[in-house]
């Protein structure tokens, strides 16, 4: 080759590489005014409410403890690119949020009280129309949503509510977990939800399952229905206990992520930014 094709050549390479550096900033910096326009902040002011006396700075300083911890053990389901929560004596807080996406479904499982309670099935049919007038004595309509894609295009996401009547007693009620864990099993990809619990609670719920074996039984989060009535087989005593079934895993890990940390000691009601 030449010193004539060499030089040609060079200048050649060069305006390429010029072409495909302009190229490449193009594309950089449209993908940063889409992100930066597609990102919004959010904020919002949740109020302590009176439970067991005044919601005092103890109490608020947990709540704002309890929120930071399930925000990481959620960090990558969440997907925020902020977030920031802080107190507001004497007995508000503020969380601010940076998102892509709308924060709110996210909001609301960091902001519930996360308090469990297992509850019985009533064998008797749901009362046409929910007509709570028609409930057995001593019983509660409950619906469960449960999540499921659309089987003709497009498949969305979609809510499927399924009606449960649920005896008010005998029913159990705990406090907290030692773990929570969620994964999944099978060809078919079953969910397995594994409860750790403590060891006073691990009697108490040995005694519930021995006294109503052969019952079916839902567990419940701040009184809706997280996982449907499934039958108790037999006394449950080893300290853990397994519930399986084709259940919305996104949804499963937030539980466990509240579980994990523990509930707040009062609940929250969002005051919609009034300070």
């Amino acid at each position: 080759m030449s010193a004539h094709q060499k030089t040609h050549l060079l200048r050649h390479l060069t305006t390429v590489s010029l072409w495909l550096g302009v190229g490449l900033c193009v594309t950089l910096l449209a993908s940063a005014i889409s992100r930066s326009v597609s990102t919004r902040t959010t904020e919002a002011i949740y109020r302590l409410a009176q439970c067991g006396g005044e919601a005092g700075p103890d109490k608020l300083a947990r709540t704002v403890e309890l929120i930071r911890k399930r925000q990481l053990l959620l960090a990558d389901k969440l997907s925020y690119q902020s977030f920031h929560v802080e107190s507001r004596p004497p007995d508000r807080l503020l969380i601010r949020v940076r998102a892509s996406k709308d924060p709110q479904p996210g909001l609301a499982w960091l902001t519930r009280q996360g308090r469990v309670e297992f509850r019985l099935l009533n064998s008797a049919p749901a009362p046409a129309g929910g007509n709570e007038a028609e409930l057995p004595r001593g019983c509660e309509l409950k619906l469960y949503r449960a999540w499921q894609y659309r089987l003709n295009p497009p498949r969305e996401l979609q809510a499927v509510e399924k009606p449960f009547i649920l005896q008010d007693e005998p029913a159990l009620k705990l406090e907290r977990f030692r773990r929570a864990e969620v994964h999944t099993a099978g060809l078919h990809q079953m969910a397995v939800v594994t409860l750790y619990f403590e060891q006073e609670d691990a009697r108490a719920f040995g005694r519930f399952t021995a006294l109503h074996a052969g019952r079916r039984m839902a567990m419940l989060l701040d009184g809706e229905i997280i996982l449907p009535p499934t039958e108790i087989e037999s006394a449950i005593t080893e300290g853990s206990v397994q519930i399986k079934g084709y259940f919305f895993i996104p949804r499963l890990y937030k539980l466990a992520a509240v579980l994990n940390a523990g509930p707040l000691p009062c609940p929250l009601t969002n005051e919609k930014g009034k300070l």
